[in-house]
């Protein structure tokens, strides 16, 4: 599984669940469309980490890097209804740092160890 990671914060003024409401909306659009397999929302909580990864974190989840691709495409490509979402959440945020994540050992070399996950795979 890869993982994209999105940090950022938030414009002074900027309603939190709004911007979260919208963002929202556009991953479970690109989920149902699968363009990606899942994602979550987090907030920072009590200031545990560095400020410069950001208040807010949402992570996207693809199978492979092919599906990455596909949603990165469709999201520059997407037309209208992308640049509708667009109009809440890229206003709203003040800094972004992104960053991928793959998990590790890949399944492949998994099986060549033998080894187990946390998750029991």
């Amino acid at each position: 599984m890869n993982h994209f990671h999105i940090g950022c914060n938030l414009k002074s003024g900027v309603e939190p669940e709004r911007f979260c409401e919208s963002a929202r909306e556009l991953l479970s659009f690109l989920h149902e469309r699968e363009f990606i397999e899942g994602y979550y929302i987090q907030r920072r909580k009590f200031a545990v980490e560095p400020p410069e990864t950001g208040e807010y974190l949402i992570v996207v989840e693809f199978s492979t890097i092919e599906q990455a691709n596909r949603a990165f495409e469709f999201v520059t490509t997407g037309g209208d209804v992308i640049e509708e979402f667009g109009k809440t959440i890229e206003p709203a945020i003040k800094d972004i740092h992104i960053s991928m994540y793959r998990d590790f050992p890949e399944p492949r070399r998994r099986k060549e160890t033998g080894h187990k996950s946390s998750a029991g795979e």
